[in-house]
Parts: C-alpha cells; structure tokens; sequence
C-alpha cells in the first residue's frame, strides 16, 4: 500500500478501480488470515483444558493406597489418617495435607513420604518416631521426641532411656503437635541445643536443666555435664566440650566430669559424684533464689568457674580441677 501511494504521490495519478478492488481485496483475505490463526489458537487451547479436565476427573484416580515402613499402627490406620479416598483425583491430592493429618493422629508416626504412581496407587512410606525425653508439668508428664513433638501428655509410664528436661515451662501438651517455642524460650533454646550438639557429635543428650538461665546445664551420655552458663558463644563452648570430652574419655560408674563451659573461652573440668546433683542444683536452690549457687557450695571441692569464667582464686578450689582448657587449644 505504501508503494501505491508513493506511486500515487508519484505520477499525481489516482488509482484505478480495479486497483482499488485488488487493494481491498488484498486486506480482506490478510484479515481472514489472522481470525483462522486466532481461532485454531483459541480451539487448541480449549482442547487442552479439556484434556486436562478428563485427566484430573476421569483418568489417574486412586485406586488403591499402599503402606510401607515400620509402624505400631495398622495399615487401615494410616490409610483412614491419611484422608485419601477411592476414586479422589491423584493430581488434586496435597502431599502436605497428607502428612500433617497422618503425623497428628498417629502421634508416634515422626515423618510420611507421599508419591503417586501413574497406576492409581498412593504409597505411603512411615517411619515412626520413639520418645526422646520428658518433662513435669503441673498436670503431668509431657512425653516428647528429639524434635519437639509431643507424643503423650499425660504419660502413665516413661520409657526407659527417656531423658529427663528440667525447668520447661508453658509447654504445648497437645499430642502430635510440636511444642511452641515461640511462647517458650526455654524450649527453643533446648531444641538450638540438641541441634548444635548432633553438629559438634558430642554423643546423646542424656539430660537437661533450664531452671536457670545464666546456668543452662547438659549432661552427654551420663557421662559427662557441661555448665553452658547462658545461652549464647553455644558454638565455641560446644566446640571446646568436643575437645574435653575427646581427651578426658568416659567416666567411672559412680563418678562422671561436670565440664564448666560458662566463660566461653575456656573450660575447667573435675569429677563429680554420678548424681542428679551433677545436673542441676537441690531442690531448695531452685525453689529459692537467695541460696548460694552449687559454685559457693563445699561438699564437691567447689571446683566450678567463676561466672565471668576465671578461675577460682581460692588454692583448694583451683586443685579440684583436673583439667583447664581454653578456646586457642
């Protein structure tokens, strides 16, 4: 067109009229062109969805739902948690939604693998958790695993080998839901604990005290306690407690090695009765905050740090210690 119109511009001659009927011809069928393009566009799009449709609603349905892994619960069990009914479309299933119905009823079901099979089949593979510690609450004790969720409350019996967690408080009771350590910074800080620990391999966390926070205490493998003080440097003491406990060994039976991590640059180490009194203070220290802290008390030798972590000035504290570590080996 545009060369018509230079032309036309040109030689200062109008077209013709069959000119103009080959022009407007010529527009009317590059019109027809692009509909037939936009409409085959619009129909195979259509024909997609449809495809899509009938795949969703009539293909690739459940058929049948398998359990796999170990589990106390039964294979009906799981599969009436799971929520999964016969003839539900595959595609529309929330792997999701699956797991968390399946680990809150089935409370002692720690994690669920979903995979949907072409077949039809959902395979459900479990894998049971075990109760990893306890603590007293004023209605009872709070069974829970290594990853805070709580597994019974109240518990008639502990399993043997459970730890005890001393000093929880406002804890979330409610079997197969985890325990909000928003609301709890004693739990949470437990929980950064047992993560940082499984990281530095210093072995299993045989028991806890969080009664005070400026004294956080473990014990590893009823073998050994380690005095953290507060809550933070926990890489670096953890990371010299690796060291302790790589070159000081096992304790007896009736004797274990409360290590005292509190200044974070060092540690002092000193063998301690095998009691709960290595773990924590008496009961009459916890319930009252004038008594002297277990550092002041003379029955042990009185062996333990200082809160700003200097060694004690006294001769017969600083004999106590069998060992004196710092951060710089």
């Amino acid at each position: 067109m545009s060369g018509t119109k230079n032309r036309e511009e040109l030689s200062h001659e109008p077209l013709s009229k069959n000119e103009r009927i080959q022009l407007h011809t010529k527009k009317i069928k590059h019109f027809k062109r692009r509909q037939n393009r936009a409409f085959l566009a619009v129909l195979f799009t259509a024909a997609l969805v449809c495809i899509a449709v009938l795949a969703v609603f009539v293909f690739f349905r459940v058929d049948n739902v398998r359990i796999e892994g170990d589990s106390r619960y039964t294979e009906l069990q799981i599969a009436d948690a799971s929520g999964i009914e016969a003839g539900s479309p595959m595609l529309l299933l929330s792997k999701e939604k699956i797991e968390e119905r399946i680990i809150t009823s089935l409370v002692y079901i720690g994690t669920v693998e979903v995979k949907k099979e072409l077949t039809g089949v959902v395979v459900l593979t479990v894998r049971e958790t075990t109760p990893a510690f306890y603590a007293a609450t004023s209605g009872g004790f709070v069974l829970f695993d290594s990853t805070g969720k709580v597994l019974e409350y109240p518990a008639a019996v502990l399993p043997e080998g459970c730890a005890e967690v001393r000093g929880l408080e406002q804890l979330r009771t409610k079997p197969g839901y985890a325990v909000q350590t928003i609301e709890n910074e004693r739990f949470r800080l437990f929980l950064e604990l047992l993560a940082r620990c499984e990281q530095a391999q210093l072995g299993s966390v045989t028991g806890a005290d969080f009664s005070d926070l400026y004294d956080v205490r473990l014990t590893i493998d009823n073998a050994f306690t380690l005095s953290l003080g507060t809550g933070e440097d926990l890489a670096d003491k953890l990371a010299i407690a690796a060291e302790v406990i790589e070159r000081e060994g096992a304790g007896s039976a009736n004797r274990m090695k409360l290590i005292d991590l509190s200044s974070g640059s060092k540690a002092y180490v000193r063998d301690v009765e095998h009691t709960t009194a290595a773990l924590t203070r008496t009961d009459g220290e916890e319930s009252d905050e004038d008594e002297p802290a277990p550092d002041d008390a003379s029955d042990e030798g009185s062996g333990e740090s200082q809160p700003n972590g200097d060694a004690p000035e006294n001769k017969e504290d600083v004999s106590a210690f069998t060992t004196l570590l710092t951060a710089e080996g």
